[in-house]
This record gives structure tokens, C-alpha cells and sequence, in this order.
């Protein structure tokens, strides 16, 4: 799996929605414009990671390097790297 702005755009709200927060919330409260918000769940935005962390802040998430948005699903067996784009 490829962690893509699309992707990201589609779990945003969603999470959002279960926060029970509005755009405007959270964009308040990660300190982002709605625009920005806006733009990040349409999938139109990349984000720098500094973004996506506050984000996750508001939303309660905790963003590891297991985190199913971020796992690859195919690596090489021998070398643990990843093995290009799916």
C-alpha cells in the first residue's frame, strides 16, 4: 500500500467525523486554514509531515512507522526493503 494524498484525503474526514469535529474545527485546532483542510481531504494536498503530525494531534492519532496508512504491504523477504510501488 502506498500512502498517497488520495488515500489519506479519503481517511481524514472520516476520522474527522468521529472526532466529531467540522473542517473548521479542525482547522482551528491544528492552526491550518479550512482551504488547507479542505484541500487535504480531496486528496489535493501533500502534506509535510509537520502538517500531518498536528493533524493527528487533534484527531487523536498516533502515527507510527507500523501504522496501517503507512505499512507497505509487499517487502523483500531478504532485505526488508521495499519492493517499488504497487
Amino acid at each position: 500500500m502506498k500512502l498517497t494524498a488520495h488515500k489519506l484525503g479519503y481517511h481524514i474526514p472520516l476520522l474527522r467525523k468521529k472526532a466529531g469535529l467540522s473542517q473548521e474545527n479542525l482547522a482551528e485546532l491544528s492552526g491550518l486554514s479550512r482551504t488547507a483542510i479542505q484541500g487535504i481531504e480531496a486528496g489535493k494536498e501533500s502534506l509535510q509531515i509537520d502538517t500531518l503530525l498536528k493533524v493527528c494531534h487533534v484527531l487523536n492519532i498516533r502515527l507510527s512507522f507500523d501504522h496501517p496508512l503507512l505499512i507497505k504491504e509487499e517487502t523483500d523477504a531478504m532485505t526488508g526493503e521495499w519492493d517499488g510501488e504497487k
